[in-house]
């Protein structure tokens, strides 16, 4: 149940950030290439289970966001939008693919240390 309600609330968040044009504005900055990793090392500390599935369940949300914007993407016929909103839109998929590298670093490490101390 506490998996389901953290990533209810981080498509909530995703939703109301990217309506409310926080996403569009951190875009710019290069917001976009950090925040998904960022969030994603948040809620792997929240959600409960085994490190795989805590790294799905943390890159779900952010996946989903923006594989669905780029399926979207692909009715716009003016190339530069379509290019423009392509970039945009990946941009949460690679930070959501660097963020489960370095989660799955993270636990192998961690799960190294866990066996060598025992």
């Amino acid at each position: 149940m506490k998996n389901l309600e953290v990533t209810i609330t981080a498509i909530v968040l995703i939703i109301t950030c990217h309506f409310g044009g926080v996403f569009g504005f951190l875009f710019w900055f290069g917001g976009l290439f950090a925040l998904p990793a960022v969030a994603m090392l948040i809620q792997y500390r929240y959600l409960s289970g085994g490190s795989g599935k805590k790294i799905i369940l943390a890159a779900l949300p952010w996946l989903l966001y923006g594989t669905s914007g780029l399926v979207a993407v692909q009715t716009i016929e003016h190339e530069g939008v379509q290019t423009m909103n392509q970039t945009y839109y990946s941009a949460p998929v690679y930070s959501a693919i660097m963020g489960s590298i370095i989660l799955g670093v993270w636990a192998a490490y961690k799960g190294y240390l866990n066996e060598s101390q025992q």
